[in-house]
């Protein structure tokens, strides 16, 4: 069971106090083995009969595009940049990790969730 926890108010939309999932975090900065791990984990875990599924950074529909155009140089002010992966991390909560969580599926978020 995942225990949700908030800083603050509870955000909308979120009911419960408990889900059947898992929510593993991985981070590490580039080039440090951290997808090889992921990969790895992600192996293990699926020969012992869990579903996993993962996401990252910069990976949501609305938002993720202009991430990856900012980061290939198109020049966006802090403030707008962080508006952009805020959208992306809640999209991708709405949408992806607490659907998964809910089914008791694992989640990696690298950067991923898990269910037998």
């Amino acid at each position: 069971m995942t225990e949700l926890k908030f800083y603050g108010d509870r955000p909308p939309g979120i009911d419960g106090d408990t889900l059947p999932g898992r929510l593993v975090v991985i981070e590490g900065v580039d080039s440090v083995g951290r997808s090889t791990q992921i990969a790895l984990l992600r192996e293990w875990l699926e020969d012992r009969g869990y579903a996993v599924m993962n996401t990252g950074l910069s990976r949501s529909l609305p938002a993720g595009r202009g991430i990856q155009r900012a980061k290939r140089g198109h020049t966006l002010d802090p403030i707008t940049l962080n508006l952009f992966y805020a959208t992306d991390f809640w999209d991708r909560l709405e949408r992806q990790i607490l659907p998964a969580l809910s089914a008791g599926r694992i989640w990696r978020w690298w950067t991923g969730i898990f269910s037998r």
